[in-house]
């Protein structure tokens, strides 16, 4: 893992906090207090419409969409009000920009995840996917036709009002995490996959040695966050100097790509960012990757490795050196643009 300071970002001046949880002592209440008395009255209720259940199947899963319905509006209502409950004040972030392997990122990522899971706004799968059975389960269990009339009367009402009660704690927690708060833009939690997928293709690339993420990291008051995340790979031979960032898109695919060059320490030129179409990827990286080298060698000479870069790159040392690279040498798609992505 490497680190590079770079100035850091002001705003006004910051509380004692910069996030203070309110109380929810009141909203928890009513939140179990409305599950239990849906799920009794739902309870309660079915034991009329389960009779329905064997005549008009319809009746009764209109019955039970109604109560799943009033389950779901309370849980997000409430949850709503809880995550309402949490302040948020921006303060003086110290950034500095730091790179780090796949297998380090994922680390981070998911303690961060796992502290800051209060703050960011995120689909809790688990609980998602537990949520559809026991849907199933509560409204279908009286239309069950291998179930005796017995069951299905007198077992029916006690299963509907458990698995409201069951499905009400589920939904409030999906609600409660996917519902964002104040502080959820500046918290955010990247897809993991998303990267994985792009460090793969990458690495697959004939023209780097070392690829991995790079981002920056922001800390204030006992409090960091992680933004701006790219995968960032380095040119064999010339890891020190040449810095290849790529921006992901929504399904983990480079969709842009730049490169910086530092020599002494410093960096020395950035080039804009290089539009990547679905097509030909590894020409199109070829390019910039010459084109990088080419830099290189126009401000410290014709290094001594020339041979093996010209080897790397498929090219005559002579066309290493040649100059930039010509507009009639890019693909099709291939456009210049100076915005920075950054990559959530």
């Amino acid at each position: 893992m490497t680190d590079d300071t770079s100035p850091s970002d002001s705003s006004a001046n910051p509380p004692d906090e910069p996030v203070v949880f309110g109380p929810t002592t009141l909203q928890f209440t009513l939140l179990v207090t409305a599950l239990l008395v849906i799920s009794f009255a739902g309870a309660e209720s079915a034991q009329y419409y389960v009779v329905s259940a064997l005549i008009a199947p319809s009746y009764w899963v209109l019955f039970a969409s109604a109560y799943v319905l009033a389950i779901i509006v309370v849980t997000a209502g409430v949850a709503k009000w809880m995550r309402r409950q949490v302040r948020y004040t921006e303060p003086v972030w110290q950034y500095r920009e730091v790179e780090m392997t796949i297998a380090e990122y994922s680390r981070v990522l998911k303690d961060y995840s796992r502290q800051y899971s209060s703050l960011a706004s995120r689909l809790d799968v688990p609980s998602l996917l537990a949520s559809a059975p026991v849907l199933l389960v509560t409204v279908s269990f009286p239309l069950w036709q291998s179930l005796p009339v017995y069951w299905a009367l007198h077992a029916g009402p006690l299963v509907f009002g458990l698995g409201l009660c069951a499905l009400g704690l589920l939904s409030s927690r999906v609600f409660y995490l996917l519902l964002p708060t104040e502080a959820s833009r500046t918290f955010r939690i990247p897809a993991l996959f998303r990267f994985r997928r792009a460090v793969r293709v990458v690495e697959a690339l004939p023209y780097f040695s070392r690829v991995g993420v790079r981002l920056r990291v922001g800390e204030a008051q006992g409090y960091y966050t992680l933004q701006s995340p790219q995968i960032a790979a380095r040119i064999e031979r010339l890891e020190s100097a040449i810095l290849v960032l790529f921006s992901v898109d929504s399904i983990g695919r480079p969709r842009q790509m730049m490169y910086s060059l530092s020599t002494m320490g410093h960096v020395t030129r950035e080039s804009p960012w290089t539009q990547l179409t679905g097509f030909a990827l590894s020409d199109q990286v070829r390019l910039v990757v010459l084109e990088a080298v080419r830099a290189y060698a126009a401000v410290v000479g014709v290094p001594e490795l020339a041979e093996d870069l010209a080897d790397l790159l498929g090219i005559p040392i002579e066309d290493l050196v040649s100059g930039a690279v010509s507009p009639d040498e890019m693909p099709p798609g291939n456009e210049h643009e100076s915005r920075l992505d950054d990559g959530v």
